[in-house]
């Protein structure tokens, strides 16, 4: 089993997480936490697989061994100043996918850092267009952002892009679909879990590393610990009755209100 890790931002260590809008706080990751984990994948001489590896290997049923996938969300600038440097001095490569309509603002990469970064071995995929609630849209709204985003990193980067992750991690039941037809090849959401054999590449559980992740964690969740995964999952269990009770509006307005009581 091969684990797709999850991150977004990668913060300085004195960085107040108050300042940063309320869902993105438990994504804003530590550099020495992020340091801590890729150095433990070293010491574990775990090999860091491509992303269309992985895709290629699921095509023939079988996995490398000791393998991991290292995945990027968002397109976050701190994914070029802190992140890109630690895997390039390793010679290790990661998957970015990005949000195209935040590509040169303020805070996001852009295009001249994108193709650097490709340079060097890493990976763009789409992130969609606007970053919406996939299930929240229809089939035709839906392939519209995984189009438009795909023609948009291809024309900017001039690279086929067949890389996608779905945002907020909401998949639509059509969504594999959909994404085949547009011409994506591994498609990434935010399920738990590790990937297997027979994992449909369109269809990638991932672990999300989150602030305040122990490197005991990390380690466990690398290594597929059956307890640790399970605890998560009863969470993300719960997380899942609560939205489809309260729906998603009510929900993620309380899950802000109980983010915001948190530093």
């Amino acid at each position: 089993m091969i684990p797709i890790l999850a991150y977004h931002q990668i913060v300085d260590d004195d960085f107040d997480v108050t300042t940063a809008p309320v869902g993105d706080r438990p994504y804003c990751l530590p550099m020495s936490a992020f340091e801590a984990q890729m150095n433990f994948l070293a010491q574990q001489d775990y090999s860091v697989l491509p992303l269309e590896s992985l895709a290629a290997s699921l095509a023939a049923h079988r996995l490398p061994k000791r393998s991991v996938v290292i995945t990027f969300d968002d397109g976050h600038i701190s994914n070029y100043t802190r992140a890109f440097p630690l895997l390039r001095a390793r010679g290790w490569t990661a998957t970015f996918f990005v949000v195209t309509n935040r590509v040169g603002q303020s805070e996001w990469l852009n295009w001249l850092q994108m193709r650097e970064m490709q340079r060097s071995g890493m990976t763009i995929g789409s992130h969609t267009v606007s970053h919406p609630f996939l299930s929240q849209l229809s089939l035709q709204e839906i392939r519209w952002e995984l189009e438009q985003s795909k023609k948009a990193l291809e024309e900017g980067l001039r690279t086929p892009i067949t890389t996608f992750a779905v945002p907020y991690g909401y998949e639509p039941a059509e969504l594999a679909q959909v994404a085949a037809a547009c011409g994506y090849r591994a498609v990434c959401n935010s399920r738990l879990g590790l990937v297997k054999a027979r994992t449909n590449p369109l269809r990638l559980p991932r672990v999300t590393i989150r602030r305040g992740c122990s490197l005991a964690t990390f380690s466990q969740l690398v290594q597929g610990n059956a307890v640790t995964l399970c605890k998560l999952k009863a969470f993300e269990m719960m997380k899942s009755v609560g939205k489809r009770g309260l729906g998603l509006r009510r929900w993620l307005a309380v899950r802000e209100f109980l983010l915001s009581l948190k530093r």
